[in-house]
């Protein structure tokens, strides 16, 4: 599908204090413009002033179509019909609508139901390229003879002729119009009603798909020697409709193929999650687990999945799970406006709010997110899992941490000495020499939990130490209540740790085997 029509949609906040805003290209998946009324908190049964606002259409300029009586969905098939259009069935309706819109007072609008119908009977109407001008026209009107008062006129009156009044009268006479280069003729043109204005004709099931994909079995040297073979994938699919695919393409597995085409209904997982072939399996996981779950909680996981950064399609699936451990707010879209909405709920009951209306500190207001461990999303504020986002915080001593470096509890784990935090350790954060891990919780804390290069679900914390793990083929090492970590009630700061030797340490000692004693 290409955009045909480019729209924003504007709903005010429930506070009155302004507008969220989206923007969604026409024709979109029924779940894509699921997506865009989540960003835009737009509502079926409006409460507040809310509004649909051409942005761009392609081919034809909708200045004056009337947007008060229509919808997201008959816009939408609108687009779709256009984008079934032929080459030449688009000029057509082209001049179509060109010719509605003239015939129309200049305070007249002409509705969507209007547009759509003209999208039909389309082969009525007669395109005739390499035709752009009067002049033009004026000549081919005469070499086809289609002027009867100038059949039989010799060739050396031709040239006296005045070949633009001809094309107007011949424009005149067709109900003609010139678009892009090409001459039509609509004189024959036969209105239909297809569309009743209420009840928008069914289309492909492919609307309900969570992703889209233009696959193809992938090329030897040159793409365009599969290109025509491409077709498109829609997701969730049974996996052994997924097998007969690829089959049909003619590779041996789905992973074998290429895509050269990605929509998406959650615009998070884009082609930079997406990235290969490889993950289509765990892509079709994600679909399944989107689809299998109502409204409100495919919202959650759009705001966890995007707060905590969450990139692995393998880890989202598990989200759903745990959905119901956050504690969110869809009013506000930016740290400002939750600062504010923060600050009243800390506030005496008796406290008048309007005193925050001029509040405007952004800095403060990530500060508070900060400390809450809170993310600001496209689709409202989520906490962080298992907290609050209206807890007590104290304001952060800025000079303490910039004068003091961060301590991390110094712990035992696998038979060596390592620092512990229940946060995230960045890479960034991970100062050189030391390499950094994460730690997923088990059953019972981390006791059954296990080390990995990185812990998107069930994270416990991150470690860092001196030399770097090595995971074998299974990729993480389990932990039990031997390995798990043991808290030697110690604080350090990453040089410290750095520059100390453990295995020579006059209070410490390590083994042969790496264990550490105090």
């Amino acid at each position: 599908m290409s955009t045909k029509i480019s729209i924003e949609i504007i709903a005010e906040k429930p506070d009155y204090s302004g507008f969220f805003s989206t923007m969604l290209d026409l024709p979109a998946m029924k779940l894509q413009i699921d997506d865009a009324k989540e960003r835009a908190r737009y509502s079926d049964r409006p409460k507040r002033f809310q509004d649909i606002r051409i942005e761009e259409s392609a081919g034809i300029s909708l200045d004056n179509v009337r947007m008060d009586t229509t919808s997201i969905e008959e816009l939408n098939f609108l687009a779709r019909r256009m984008d079934s259009l032929s080459r030449e069935d688009m000029l057509g309706f082209e001049a179509l609508t060109e010719k509605y819109f003239s015939d129309k007072d200049e305070d007249d609008l002409i509705s969507v139901k209007e547009l759509i119908n003209l999208t039909y009977n389309l082969d009525t109407v007669q395109v005739i390229p390499a035709i752009s001008d009067l002049a033009e026209l004026g000549n081919f009107a005469v070499e086809n003879d289609f002027i009867e008062d100038l059949q039989g006129l010799p060739d050396s009156a031709l040239k006296y002729l005045d070949y633009e009044a001809i094309g107007q009268e011949q424009l005149d006479n067709d109900e003609g119009a010139f678009v892009d280069g090409h001459y039509v003729v609509t004189v024959d043109y036969e209105p239909t009603e297809v569309y009743d204005g209420k009840h928008i004709p069914s289309t492909d099931e492919s609307e309900n798909a969570v992703f889209r994909l233009l696959v193809s079995k992938a090329p030897v040297d040159d793409p365009s020697e599969v290109m025509d073979d491409a077709q498109w994938l829609d997701l969730p699919i049974d996996a052994d409709k997924l097998r007969e695919f690829a089959e049909k393409l003619g590779a041996d597995s789905i992973q074998d193929c290429v895509y050269y085409d990605f929509q998406t209904a959650i615009p998070y997982i884009d082609e930079d999650i997406f990235d290969s072939m490889e993950k289509i399996e765990d892509l079709n996981a994600v679909a399944i687990a989107y689809k299998n779950h109502d409204l409100g909680k495919r919202w959650l996981f759009k705001m966890i999945i995007e707060g905590e950064g969450i990139s692995d399609l393998t880890a989202m699936p598990e989200v759903f799970d745990r959905a119901m451990e956050y504690e969110f707010s869809i009013a506000d879209d930016n740290a400002d406006d939750f600062f504010k909405r923060y600050l009243n709920a800390q506030s005496h009951p008796d406290f008048d709010s309007k005193w925050f209306d001029h509040v405007a500190s952004h800095d403060d207001a990530q500060k508070v997110l900060d400390a809450l461990g809170a993310h600001v999303t496209p689709y409202g504020v989520i906490s962080a899992r298992g907290k609050s986002l209206y807890d007590m915080v104290k304001y952060p001593d800025m000079i303490r941490e910039i004068t003091e470096p961060e301590k991390y509890e110094l712990i035992e784990i696998i038979g060596r000495p390592a620092l512990f935090s229940d946060g995230r350790i960045s890479d960034e954060e991970t100062p050189d020499g030391l390499y950094r891990y994460d730690l997923r919780s088990g059953d019972n804390d981390l006791i059954n939990g296990a080390i990995e290069p990185n812990v998107y679900v069930d994270h416990a914390g991150s470690i860092l130490v001196k030399e770097p793990i090595d995971f074998g083929e299974s990729g993480y090492i389990q932990l039990d209540e031997d390995s798990s970590p043991n808290f030697t009630g110690e604080e350090m700061t990453a040089d410290e740790f750095a520059a100390r030797d453990f295995f020579h340490d006059d209070d410490e000692s390590f083994g042969q085997t790496g264990g550490m004693s105090l």
